[in-house]
């Protein structure tokens, strides 16, 4: 009898820690309140593979034709978490962008529009993330991706990525 009380014990033990490992919220909706204040909206949703990892998708749609010649973008990204916490602190990721920018060439004394290139960027970043016990969030993070294949035809050969993004873990 008492060993059959040792294994369910044991068996409930385990159990409950496997389940007590696992029980943070995994779904993140964030949005870049730096790119939202100076050049275009950005979006990301991010889902936590595990307390280190994560996976995410990130859009962005420019609204001011200034400087920055990224007129969208879609982004997928994997990120390594190295904090304390699930899925927070210090954090590394790699990422693709697909992008477009616009197809400028010299006309006069300035440039003229010709369509949009689209292009595929690859690239690393850093970045960390702090979050609170009511599972609000911030992040501060920043990276350069390289344009594979439409640099020298009028696009951009670097595609930065960064900000500071505020959201919310469910």
């Amino acid at each position: 009898m008492k060993k059959i009380a040792f294994l369910v014990f044991m068996a409930t033990s385990v159990v409950l820690h496997a389940q007590d490992a696992e029980t943070f919220k995994k779904n993140e909706l964030k949005i870049n309140a730096l790119t939202t204040v100076t050049i275009g909206a950005e979006v990301s949703y991010e889902r936590l593979l595990n307390a280190s990892s994560a996976v995410g998708l990130s859009g962005f749609l420019q609204y001011d034709n200034g400087d920055f010649n990224i007129n969208y973008s879609i982004t997928p990204y994997y990120r390594i978490y190295f904090g304390k916490k699930p899925a927070a602190g210090f954090f590394a990721e790699g990422f693709a962008s697909f992008n477009t920018v616009d197809n400028r060439v010299r006309a006069g004394g300035g440039f003229a529009r010709r369509g949009e290139i689209l292009d595929l960027a690859l690239g690393f970043g850093l970045g960390v993330k702090l979050i609170t016990t009511k599972n609000f969030l911030v992040e501060f993070n920043a990276g350069v991706g390289r344009n594979l294949f439409n640099s020298d035809n009028g696009g951009d050969k670097f595609v930065p990525r960064g900000g500071i993004t505020t959201g919310f873990r469910f």
